[in-house]
């Protein structure tokens, strides 16, 4: 049987209420130029682990502001448990590559605890990080824990580097804004099971569309 190209997963924090975009919108195009790709959201996980046992907490144990909060042993343990699930659901599927997406700087202690785990247990994937949450100096925190990091938009950075070609611009740097959008793999969502998401309208699930590029955070 043929390797597993990669696995995205998202990680906490995000709010719950919508699937993430990012892992279904890299899967969509990467199986549209012939990868195998699964995704994981593992943000989810937390509310599926913690809505019945102090999800509040749970979630702001990944906030990068959580004040004063005092988290016990036994809400420490579970959350090192889980973290564990995620690593062995990962290393079970054997693949060649394993993406992060650090959607903000609230998933960035998720993202540490992640590579640590990974960094304890043998294999040889290659791991690289990508999202809103990177800067430079945070990077520099874990460059020993990952292979490479794309910064902006990922589908053609990705592509390239499922293909080998590590010199592509954007990989262990900054992309150059996608022009031509038609190109690109439409999102694949079959990984997710829509029904642990908190819904918008009564009896219908809901997944994200892309109209167009362009964030608040980084306009042109």
């Amino acid at each position: 049987m043929k390797q597993l190209d990669c696995i995205i997963c998202s990680i906490p924090f995000i709010e719950y209420y919508l699937p993430p975009a990012a892992p279904a919108v890299l899967k969509g195009h990467l199986e549209s130029k012939g990868f195998s790709v699964k995704t994981f959201d593992f943000n989810i996980s937390v509310k599926e682990r913690f809505q019945k046992d102090n999800l509040v907490q749970a979630s702001a144990f990944f906030h990068t502001n959580k004040s004063e909060i005092k988290f016990d042993a036994d809400m420490l343990e579970k959350i090192d448990a889980l973290i564990e699930s995620w690593t062995d659901k990962i290393l079970r599927e054997d693949p060649r590559f394993v993406g992060i997406s650090v959607f903000s700087v609230d998933s960035r202690k998720a993202c540490e605890l992640l590579l640590e785990s990974l960094q304890r247990r043998k294999h040889k994937s290659k791991i690289f990080i990508g999202g809103m949450g990177l800067e430079e100096e945070w990077i520099d925190t874990i460059r020993d824990k990952i292979d490479y990091y794309i910064m902006g938009e990922g589908e053609l950075a990705c592509e390239n580097l499922l293909k080998g070609n590590t010199g592509f611009k954007g990989i262990n740097g900054k992309v150059d804004q996608i022009k031509d959008l038609s190109d690109l793999g439409p999102a694949n969502y079959d990984d997710y099971d829509l029904t642990h998401y908190d819904t918008f309208y009564k009896d219908r699930k809901v997944v994200q569309i892309t109209g167009s590029r362009g964030c608040v955070r980084d306009c042109s």
